[in-house]
């Protein structure tokens, strides 16, 4: 048996050792508390190293975890891992509670190779992620019915509300350590958006800028970022946006370790009445092509720190016909649009 207290941190359990070799074997931690967690769990450590976790309990810090799982915690990532949760409430970052968190993953070397999870949201959204091995390797999946939450509570964005989200990331690919994927969010809200903000503002947009300021802020009906991770650049292939008010494309790179971008695209104001030439008879199809065309928009280019980049805006001389329907086109056989990923997860035992 064994008690521990430390600062606000108590353990209590029992510790069964090798014979052989007096080296921990298993760990039965009747309670630990300590910060946000207020847990029991089981630990098994095999001769090769490898530990096996089961973590049950009222309340969870998912931080630490999370930093392991993105690959921060250097000092973990190479252990051989097996881990289930089933607690009541979870806490991540930015203040965001789930509960009901269920979830088993397994690690080998220095890779995840198995995850399925759920947790509920506030009032009642779902999230739910899976990683399993397919014909084409190993493939992530996380999906939401409240896109802005979950984006709080990975510490990834602070500033859209609602929408429901679909995230596809390929782990195993030509290269190694390069991750490929798409984002996906429907029917959601950008508030209180300093760098969207900052574009606005120079394009002169202040009625945009109003609502975006406002407390239901600037609806936004589709965004789809294909992407490609390598170490810390995270590059931005073919970003569309769009929504009643406004809609933007974009590329470019994010270095996530020195907080930095640089992205460059189009941004399209009044996105809805852009798209009302296009449905003009006769006139429309001479005007701006095929329907969804439009006839303003303006090119815009950022760069530099996230805290405070530099912004620059300037009209489009020229548009190619139908050039809206070739950037914001949901539907049709050239359109990748689909739901946002919420239904089942794949085995990840398999």
């Amino acid at each position: 048996m064994f008690h521990l207290a430390a600062g606000d941190l108590i353990a209590e359990g029992r510790a069964e050792l090798a014979p052989e070799t007096n080296a921990l074997r298993r760990l039965d931690i009747d309670r630990l508390e300590t910060g946000e967690t207020n847990v029991s769990a089981g630990v098994e450590i095999a001769a090769d190293g490898a530990v096996k976790v089961a973590v049950v309990g009222e309340r969870l810090d998912l931080r630490p975890f999370l930093d392991d799982l993105a690959g921060r915690d250097e000092k973990t990532l190479g252990t051989p891992l097996s881990l289930s949760l089933n607690v009541r409430r979870a806490v991540f970052y930015n203040g965001v509670v789930a509960s009901d968190v269920a979830a088993k993953l397994r690690r080998r070397d220095r890779e995840w190779v198995a995850m399925k999870g759920s947790a509920k949201l506030d009032g009642g959204k779902r999230l739910v992620l899976g990683l399993a091995n397919t014909k084409d390797g190993r493939l992530l999946r996380v999906g939401s019915d409240d896109a802005g939450t979950v984006l709080r509570a990975l510490d990834v964005y602070g500033n859209a509300v609602g929408g429901k989200l679909s995230l596809i990331a390929r782990l195993d690919t030509e290269e190694p350590g390069l991750v490929k994927g798409e984002m996906r969010i429907a029917d959601f809200r950008a508030v209180k958006a300093p760098l969207l903000a900052k574009l606005l503002s120079v394009a002169s947009l202040s009625g945009v800028i109003d609502l975006l300021k406002g407390e239901e802020g600037l609806p936004f009906t589709r965004l789809i970022i294909p992407y490609e991770k390598r170490g810390d650049i995270l590059t931005l292939t073919d970003m569309r946006i769009y929504g009643p008010a406004i809609g933007l494309t974009g590329k470019g790179t994010i270095d996530l370790g020195r907080d930095q971008l640089d992205l460059a695209g189009t941004l399209v104001p009044a996105y809805t009445l852009n798209s009302v030439f296009g449905k003009l008879p006769i006139l429309g199809n001479i005007l701006v092509g095929a329907k969804g065309g439009g006839l303003i928009a303006m090119s815009y280019r950022v760069t530099g720190p996230f805290a405070d980049p530099k912004t620059a805006v300037n009209p489009l001389s020229a548009l190619a016909p139908g050039f809206l329907q070739k950037i914001f086109s949901s539907t049709g056989k050239d359109s990748r649009d689909v739901e946002p990923f919420a239904g089942k997860i794949p085995d990840s035992s398999r």
